[in-house]
């Protein structure tokens, strides 16, 4: 990842400017209800930048393509209308992938629209079960 660097250095460098101005882009959304950005912009800023690093490196520096392979059960994400779903490549490593859309959401959906995404969970378990 291009950005993984440039994304580490600014939690290195400048930890509160990062979590307050660049984080937000990636996690919510236009309709992300102001109390939720607060939340966990403020959970975010109760760890020293060495442990966020520490923590979010992994996730970059691992191939979860070769993981996903791996998987054999059925998975159903909800996801976000925020960013595309790309059915066919998550097919190409998750044999048996599916989504559900919430809308309007960004990263946190059940934080944003509790009600909505227990739903759709509760509904995605069923039809699993």
């Amino acid at each position: 990842h291009d950005a993984l660097p440039i994304f580490l250095s600014a939690y290195r460098s400048d930890f509160k400017n990062t979590v307050e101005n660049y984080l937000p882009q990636f996690l919510f959304a236009e309709k992300t209800p102001p109390q939720v950005k607060e939340r966990i912009q403020s959970e975010f800023l109760q760890n020293a930048p060495e442990i966020a690093v520490d923590l979010l490196s992994p996730l970059y520096k691992t191939d979860s393509r070769k993981i996903a392979d791996q998987i054999r059960v059925p998975v159903v994400a909800v996801n976000s209308d925020a960013s595309p779903t790309h059915l066919e490549n998550n097919r190409k490593h998750l044999k048996n992938y599916d989504y559900v859309t919430i809308t309007d959401v960004g990263h946190y959906p059940m934080l944003e629209k509790p009600r909505e995404f227990n739903l759709i969970l509760d509904k995605v378990i069923k039809s699993l079960i």
